[in-house]
């Protein structure tokens, strides 16, 4: 079944978010966020048995999802697992996120407002050879699409990229990430 589909599917099931709020840029928080994503893999079929059925690229971090349904008790208890020393490698999740289900999701196609990403549907197995730089391509694909925009005051993109103030031309995602600042 094609992972679109699986994912279309999918209802109250786990979500694992990874992400990296301290990096600088997208190409850091993704570094550190598939490395974190890759362990979590290991550890959920390793120890667990569990499959993950699709990841979502969020533009900072990694979603990964299975088609497991669990009440609150378990997903604490999971989580707790998993950020404990009884998990070897302990991994670094956002236990909220595991825990309740109203929180947010991002949807493959959707933007993500803080860096001006669009999120990406992709195969669980592909975080394993995926790279960075990969990432970043595959959740901003109009970098190369420019439109003119006011920039405020000096700032740092999300992509790294240095804006100084006044009218410029900047790609979408980077229009996107300024309207939202």
């Amino acid at each position: 079944m094609p992972v679109v589909e699986v994912y279309q599917g999918v209802k109250g099931e786990l979500l694992f978010d990874i992400d990296a709020h301290d990096a600088d840029t997208a190409y850091s928080a993704y570094a550190s966020a598939l490395e974190e994503a890759r362990r979590l893999l290991d550890v959920l079929e390793r120890e667990l048995a569990i499959r993950p059925s699709a990841a979502v690229l969020t533009g900072r971090g990694v979603h990964v999802l299975t088609n497991m349904e669990l009440d609150r008790d378990a997903r604490r208890a999971l989580a707790e697992y998993l950020l404990s020393s009884r998990c070897r490698p302990p991994v670094k999740i956002d236990a909220k996120a595991l825990v309740d289900v109203k929180r947010l999701r991002r949807w493959p196609g959707s933007p993500n407002v803080k860096t001006g990403a669009v999120a990406a549907l992709i195969e669980p197995e592909r975080l394993f050879s995926m790279t960075a730089e990969e990432a970043v391509e595959a959740t901003f694909p109009m970098r190369r699409v420019y439109v003119s925009a006011t920039v405020p005051k000096a700032v740092k993109t999300p992509l790294g990229e240095a804006l100084e103030p006044g009218r410029r031309r900047v790609d979408v995602h980077t229009a996107l990430w300024l309207a939202c600042s």
